[in-house]
């Protein structure tokens, strides 16, 4: 408990005999600043505040009603296309973001871009795996492999548009019975590994790569996102001649993708890498992930902000397991640890939160089970440890149904530095951001919340970054400038 709330108390026993009104206020302006600290709306921003807030009204009252009216409390797969046409959701698409922090960049573009986009390109092949998955490539497999150019398997088919479906089944969850389709996490868990394993090698395929990265940059500047963090692991490259390309000429071509991006759009400040290794890899002994960063790193030290691992976290597989290769990268390493992303409590699984406190990471990846270790809490709190909350991500991969129960909840109410960022929207038939600040909104912070916890939610993003002092001058002046045209705007219809 804070200072400030222990001198509180005492205040609330002395005064509710005498005006029971007024010591119920204090409460709640009490907790109002917890959540806020001194993070408050200026005159000029509370014409958009209200009408923020009487949209937000509506949808409540709407919920209060009648439950099946509040959408934020389902499943994103039932009432996405009802999100898009919320009062809400669209001021939201209109405000500034500042940064999204926690991407992988190989399921940051929409299905339907890449259906479109990419699967149309001529010489695609389409073989399926020794384990059944389904694989896309633009260099044909081993000779022992059964292989189709999926053009041919496209326009011999009876139905193009029922094809079409098909193939996009293999990269996008959305269904319109989740709860059926995906009846526990493992099943959900399988599909959406197996949609990385679809679409790997096309990504890697230097045309393919250039196109969808900068597709990934579109659709967030689409929602008004300035910068990003996104998660990679720099896998070797191809192209039509057989050329490999090596981890650093995947970085170099990347970062000019950004630069000429930039160049066109100058609302946009730009965008920076964490490397992510596996940790099942990691988990089996192999340091190619440690060696891959250290090379990376050394060349490009402010591109590469960092290290991450990523895949399911299961017994199997925590941190403590390869805590050695951990140990061994650079002491300067920033962390940015995938961690507590489970509803398991007491497990290996959500102790990997304790390896990432011990390992001083910079940001925490989900932390949804964060609330379960008090004393982590407390850490995360006074170190102002970030953690990157991705909504419908959690929901869609089975940790929480109805996102008014999600732990971030209390960690925005408890003014912690919480970040809303996408995770992998194009395995769920959304793209960019808007949808999870929709859910951040609606369903994890107060119903009282307004316009002051959206530029909230913004701003901590940016404070959250990494950037230099000379980047953190540039990129937060253009975000008061955007946000200042935004309110104008707001204000003026």
């Amino acid at each position: 408990m804070s200072k400030n709330a222990l001198h509180f108390f005492p205040i609330v026993t002395k005064t509710v005999k005498n005006n029971y009104k007024f010591t119920r206020n204090a409460i709640k302006e009490f907790e109002e600043q917890t959540r806020l600290g001194n993070f408050y709306l200026v005159a000029w921003e509370k014409c958009a505040d209200d009408i923020i807030r009487k949209y937000k009204v509506a949808e409540i009252e709407a919920g209060l009603n009648n439950s099946a009216n509040f959408l934020a409390a389902h499943h994103f797969f039932r009432v996405k296309e009802k999100i898009e046409q919320s009062e809400v959701f669209r001021f939201i698409a209109k405000m500034p973001k500042g940064a999204n922090l926690h991407g992988h960049s190989s399921a940051m573009v929409s299905s339907e871009w890449l259906l479109r986009n990419v699967t149309y390109r001529p010489g695609m092949i389409i073989y399926t795996d020794e384990k059944n998955i389904t694989r896309l490539t633009f260099r044909q497999p081993d000779s022992s492999i059964e292989w189709n150019y999926l053009s041919d398997l496209r326009n011999s088919s009876e139905n193009v548009t029922a094809f079409d479906e098909w193939l996009e089944s293999k990269f996008n969850l959305y269904t319109p019975n989740p709860e059926i389709d995906y009846p526990d996490i493992d099943v959900v868990w399988t599909a959406f590994e197996r949609m990385f394993a679809t679409t790997e090698d096309i990504l890697h395929y230097v045309p393919v790569f250039v196109d969808f990265y900068r597709q990934a940059l579109q659709e967030l500047l689409n929602d008004n996102v300035m910068y990003t963090e996104f998660r990679t692991g720099f896998a070797k490259l191809y192209d039509d001649s057989g050329r490999i390309y090596s981890e650093i000429e995947h970085a170099e071509i990347l970062m000019k993708v950004i630069d000429d991006f930039k160049e066109d759009n100058p609302n946009f400040f730009g965008a920076k890498a964490i490397f992510t290794g596996n940790r099942d890899r990691l988990t089996a002994g192999s340091w190619r992930d440690i060696e891959v960063y250290k090379s990376l790193k050394q060349r490009f030290p402010h591109f590469i902000v960092g290290f991450d691992v990523a895949a399911q976290e299961k017994v199997t597989n925590a941190n403590f397991g390869f805590i050695e290769a951990l140990q061994s990268l650079p002491k300067d390493t920033k962390f940015f640890f995938h961690a507590g992303e489970t509803n398991w409590y007491g497990t290996d699984v959500d102790e990997n939160l304790i390896d990432a406190i011990l390992m001083n990471t910079t940001r925490i990846g989900h932390g949804y089970a964060l609330l379960k270790h008090p004393y982590l809490l407390e850490i995360v709190k006074k170190r102002r440890i970030g953690i990157e909350v991705n909504p419908i991500s959690n929901q869609v991969l089975h940790l929480v149904h109805d996102l008014r129960n999600h732990p971030a909840g209390f960690y925005i109410s408890q003014g912690l530095p919480v970040t809303i960022s996408c995770d992998d929207p194009g395995f769920w038939a959304a793209k960019g951001l808007n949808y999870d600040y929709y859910y951040a909104f609606m369903a994890l912070a107060s119903a009282d919340a307004g316009l002051e916890t959206l530029k909230k939610f913004a701003w901590t993003s940016l404070e959250q970054s990494v950037l230099t002092d000379k980047e953190w001058m540039k990129v937060s002046q253009m975000f008061h400038d955007q946000w200042a045209l935004f309110i104008q705007n707001a204000c003026q219809h």
